[in-house]
């Protein structure tokens, strides 16, 4: 019969099973794989293991971004021949809505182009036209320039008077009546001349416009407008 490991590791013929010494459960010199056959163990109940945890459902792929908007195309030019049937149409609308100009003239196209015209310029929203601006010579029935005139001492020829702004109101909030309103102000520049208008007091979107752009109020005039009778008018003047 083999022994078993004694007390001290030595090998002792007829010792017990599991009489073991200080040294441990083998003899001086083995590794702990040389444990004796005959020696029994309690069954080893193998450690419990836990189901693999599931992995997430991938993300789900983003969804495209919607392509953006297309930008209008707005351009400010001057005004052509062709465009005068576009600009009378705009201005019928405009009359009948806003009620701009205060009385519906007999002839548009003319009102549009009056005798001391300087030029006009129109705003394109993706070809269509949505606004106008004219530029014209003084005329004595003006307040403006006759006020400028008061207040420097110059000759009310030396102004030009910004004439005629109108813009759809599907194109409003977009600065156009400014961006129109500074081809006007160069041009009359261009000219050595100094851009002045008169403007219907109850107009209060037009004279909150001039006023943001540094307009200067020359004056709170009277000016008879056709059947309407007198009506106040405020006069206004570019910055230098």
């Amino acid at each position: 019969m083999r022994g078993v490991v004694g007390r001290h590791g030595d090998s002792l013929p007829g010792g017990r099973p599991g009489d073991v010494g200080n040294s441990g459960p083998f003899s001086v010199g083995q590794s702990p794989l040389c444990f004796d056959a005959t020696m029994t163990h309690a069954p080893r109940t193998p450690a419990p293991t836990s189901a693999p945890t599931p992995s997430p459902p991938p993300a789900p792929a983003p969804s495209p971004s919607p392509a953006p908007a297309p930008q209008a195309l707005l351009t400010v030019r001057p005004r052509t021949e062709g465009d005068l049937d576009d600009c009378v149409r705009l201005l019928r609308e405009i009359h009948e809505r806003d009620g701009y100009p205060v009385s519906w003239p007999e002839r548009p196209a003319a009102w549009i182009t009056p005798p001391t015209f300087l030029g006009a310029w129109v705003a394109e929203l993706d070809g269509r036209v949505v606004g106008h601006v004219g530029l014209a010579g003084a005329r004595p029935d003006d307040g403006a320039p006759a006020e400028w005139s008061g207040r420097t001492g110059q000759d009310a020829s030396a102004c030009a008077v910004v004439n005629r702004l109108y813009v759809a109101r599907s194109a409003r909030g977009r600065d156009l009546g400014a961006l129109l309103l500074a081809e006007a102000v160069a041009a009359a520049r261009g000219r050595g001349l100094r851009a002045v208008l008169d403007v219907a007091a109850h107009d209060t979107a037009a004279v909150a416009l001039y006023e943001r752009l540094g307009w200067q109020l020359l004056a709170e005039v009277e000016q008879e407008w056709g059947p309407h009778g007198m009506v106040p008018v405020r006069c206004y003047a570019s910055r230098p």
